[in-house]
């Protein structure tokens, strides 16, 4: 005699009290939803570690990028006392350029020569 209550008695007990199968080789739905359970928190933890990775990263490229950015600042900066420099040395060289081609120079010279002499050291001990 096959009644329905009879029938469905053995899934009703597995549900009511889900055991785990003694033997391992054979598959049953539970065991197929405790492992792929199991395998989801894997690869969510996984995921969890891996975005706290890229987070890590993310923060190690913002603190690089502001140390190029410095850099650069202090290129930059560098490059202006570089430009600075060049404008003093030209407007210097223009200067000792004149004075080179002015009547004093040939007067400059000669006392310079004097003055490396015996006696334009002499000169100078007497002019003090």
């Amino acid at each position: 005699n096959w009644n329905i209550d009879k029938l469905i008695q053995p899934i009703e007990q597995f549900c009511s009290e889900p055991t785990i199968n003694k033997h391992k080789n054979k598959l049953t739905v539970y065991n197929i939803i405790n492992e792929k359970e199991i395998q989801r928190k894997t690869l969510e933890n996984e995921i969890v570690k891996k975005d706290s990775q890229i987070k890590e990263k993310d923060s190690q490229i913002k603190e690089k990028d502001s140390q190029i950015d410095s850099n650069n600042q202090t290129i930059t900066n560098l490059f202006k006392i570089i430009n600075e420099q060049k404008n003093i040395l030209i407007k210097q060289k223009t200067i000792i350029n004149k004075f080179r081609s002015s009547v004093v120079f040939p007067f400059y010279k000669l006392t310079s020569q004097i003055g490396k002499t015996k006696i334009g050291h002499l000169l100078q001990k007497i002019l003090k």
